[in-house]
């Protein structure tokens, strides 16, 4: 018996280490995460900016191209573009989950990594409400729930203090154009076709 409870106890760390939990990403997918992820590649640079706004910086060790924010993240390896990422790349750096987005990632990729059988949640915000929620949804992704829940409630208060100082001012409209080739722009209704090829013809300005 002794000896029984000896091997438990060695074998208990290394089971730790394997922990890992079901959740459900923002593509209604079901996805078996670790209980504590240590080795994370974002492939969009504003999830990038989130996985370091809830304390996990540490734990990135590959981000995509056009990182920005924040500057310290500029310092990881980078994996390739948001559309093309190298999977020989990413797969060398022994990642314990992805982030990637729906639409913006290439689909082949991302179908690549899973029959890797390594972890890829799915971030997809849409408008202000939706950024919100996506943060909520990382930060149950990362285990960091509180972490996310306080960077949510300041984001809030932010928020809650420009229309504050807003109210009762004319709404103006604003065209911000995020690519010229092909043309894309920000906002509700906005739009992307390929087809368009100037600021003029995308027809619903953000407001």
């Amino acid at each position: 018996m002794p000896r029984m409870l000896l091997l438990f106890a060695l074998l208990l760390p290394a089971a730790s280490c394997h922990a890992s939990r079901t959740v459900t990403d923002e593509a209604g997918r079901t996805v078996t995460v670790p209980d504590h992820p240590h080795r994370i590649v974002s492939l969009v640079p504003n999830i990038t900016d989130d996985v370091y706004s809830l304390g996990a910086g540490d734990e990135v060790v590959g981000i995509s191209d056009f990182v920005e924010y924040p500057a310290e993240a500029r310092a990881k390896p980078t994996v390739g573009t948001i559309t093309d990422p190298s999977i020989e790349a990413i797969v060398a750096l022994h990642p314990d989950l992805i982030l990637g987005t729906p639409y913006a990632n290439n689909q082949n990729a991302l179908d690549a990594l899973q029959r890797l059988n390594i972890p890829v949640f799915l971030i997809d915000p849409h408008g202000v409400g939706g950024i919100l929620r996506s943060i909520a949804a990382l930060g149950n992704a990362l285990n960091r729930q509180a972490e996310a829940a306080a960077v949510v409630s300041r984001l809030n208060q932010r928020i809650d203090a420009v229309r504050a100082r807003v109210q009762g001012k004319p709404v103006v409209k604003v065209f911000m154009p995020v690519s010229y080739e092909p043309v894309f722009t920000i906002g509700k209704g906005s739009t992307s076709p390929r087809s368009l090829r100037s600021p003029a013809a995308v027809p619903s300005p953000t407001t």
